[in-house]
């Protein structure tokens, strides 16, 4: 899978000219773009909020980075003697997995976006794509970097949009918040689901089937691997 991303990034290089000055921008500055577009629309945002949150994030990012220690694209494409003509950039010292600017910028964009008129709200989230997407065309990060990195983000944005008080992101934090998040996420795919106490469940009031329920996994949330199990006790199918 590595090698495959790492010929994807290869493949990329006819776009690090156009991007270069792009690039280079987003490297130091990940909030300018936003400010940017904001000013040129006379939009304004409360900016102490959305820096803390991505202030926060960052430690999280880089508690993970050091957990899984990946070698940046450059470096495993030099070992492995492939053509990778990566753009050197400041920030890319730390270990590779997952993209930093991946989840700043679809952090930001998020929460941005809560705050600007709704005919800006796209545009918005595309700069925040465009981060993402940069990284990748300097040959920083892997695309896999890429998506762990905005998954991330998604799952502060919700901690944050779901606590009553403003919320300190933490790594513990987003682990606990990430069950009930995927929890709420389950229970949305058909009227007939439903949360309950314990968040390692779901509620079947609509006596959907074990397979009903497995093909809604697989098609609206993209789960891979489902297993069905029988229930540990008696014969209450509803429980598996």
């Amino acid at each position: 899978v590595t090698h495959n991303e790492l010929r994807y990034l290869m493949s990329l290089g006819s776009k690090r000219k156009v991007w270069k000055t792009e690039m280079t921008m987003y490297d130091k500055k990940v909030i300018k773009p936003f400010k940017d577009y904001l000013e040129d629309f006379g939009i304004e945002v409360e900016w102490d909020r959305i820096k803390e949150l991505d202030y926060q994030r960052g430690s999280i990012i880089l508690s993970l980075k050091r957990h899984y220690n990946r070698i940046r694209p450059a470096g495993l494409a030099k070992e492995l003697s492939l053509p990778l003509d990566a753009l050197p950039l400041e920030t890319a010292d730390t270990p590779s997995y997952p993209s930093g600017h991946a989840s700043s910028g679809r952090l930001i964009s998020l929460l941005v976006a809560d705050e600007v008129p709704l005919e800006h709200r796209k545009n918005i989230l595309d700069i925040g794509q465009r981060i993402a997407d940069s990284r990748m065309v300097a040959g920083a990060h892997y695309p896999s970097d890429t998506k762990f990195g905005k998954r991330i983000a998604d799952e502060l944005y919700r901690l944050s949009k779901n606590s009553s008080i403003e919320p300190d992101l933490t790594l513990e934090s987003l682990q606990e918040m990430t069950l009930t998040a995927m929890q709420q996420q389950i229970a949305d795919l058909d009227k007939g689901l439903e949360v309950v106490s314990k968040s390692r469940r779901i509620g079947n009031t609509g006596k959907l089937t074990s397979q009903e329920f497995k093909d809604k996994l697989e098609k609206d949330m993209g789960a891979t691997n489902v297993k069905i199990t029988k229930p540990l006790v008696g014969n209450n199918e509803s429980a598996a």
